[in-house]
């Protein structure tokens, strides 16, 4: 599939994007186009090249194709013009920040100051703005590391906010939430593409999540792009089933599709020789 003949509508075009690392193939031939403004599922199972897809678009993987922003190739853009277009939030790890909350996300406005630039009224404005926006004005003070999973990536999302960027990268940015804290970052994420026209990227292992909040899905499977397009197309129980082998059922659910995979019937393990 090649996206050249799509719309200008749509601001990221993927165009048959490969990846070898090493002699292996991580991402073969993979093409999709998002418009600005929409919320983009990446699904597959481990292993299947969702994280690295996503550090192509935010440039940080050299590959083959083309990947293209606002009518710019994502190569082409400097370092510093780059960060102004597209904010990363990784997965929380263990890392400890003894940075308060508002340092944090104050690190959102290095892509935009000189070395030895002073901070102005209008910068403490903008990470006022949004600390507020994820809903953390009381934790401004507060340390990083003693903020809960959520309040943690909400304060990554403030600092991208903070960064000003139109596309925003997420990788797995609900593993680890409680289920309260899932929908609420999730929620958060479109919120932002509708009211702020930030395009989000994002990878989810949820399923289910990815129906409800994303506007636009793409599958991977060994590195293969094997579906896109919005979520009732997408997730149909026989790609389901033959991508993540286990049967798997689809029904709808106030118009969004509800995925059911039922293990029952599938041998997982030989545990017939084992005793205990």
């Amino acid at each position: 599939m090649q996206v050249e003949s799509l719309s200008d509508h749509n601001n990221l075009l993927v165009n048959q994007v490969s990846l070898n690392i090493a002699d292996k193939v991580i991402l073969d031939n993979v093409s999709f186009a998002l418009n600005r403004g929409q919320v983009l599922g990446v699904l597959g199972p481990n292993g299947a090249g969702k994280t690295s897809l996503l550090k192509v678009l935010s440039g940080q993987r050299e590959y083959q194709g083309s990947v293209t922003w606002q009518q710019q190739a994502i190569c082409d853009y400097s370092i510093q013009a780059l960060s102004q277009q597209v904010a990363v939030v990784n997965q929380l790890n263990d890392m400890v920040f003894s940075l308060s909350l508002q340092h944090v996300v104050r690190m959102g406005l290095l892509p935009h100051k000189q070395l030895l630039s002073r901070h102005t009224k209008a910068d403490d404005q903008r990470i006022q703005q949004a600390i507020q926006a994820v809903g953390l004005t009381d934790k401004v003070h507060q340390e990083f590391s003693k903020l809960s999973g959520g309040e943690q990536q909400r304060a990554l999302i403030a600092r991208a906010l903070v960064q000003g960027a139109p596309l925003l990268i997420l990788d797995e940015p609900v593993n680890h939430l409680d289920v309260y804290y899932q929908h609420q970052t999730l929620q958060l994420l479109r919120d932002l593409a509708q009211q702020l026209n930030v395009t989000v990227v994002m990878s989810l292992h949820d399923i289910n999540l990815a129906a409800h909040y994303c506007h636009q899905l793409v599958i991977l499977d060994n590195g293969k792009l094997v579906a896109s397009g919005e979520p009732n197309s997408v997730l149909q129980p026989e790609l389901l089933t033959r991508v993540f082998d286990l049967p798997c059922q689809v029904e709808l659910q106030h118009s969004i599709p509800k995925v059911t995979f039922s293990p029952e019937g599938k041998t997982l393990l030989d545990l017939s020789r084992w005793s205990l």
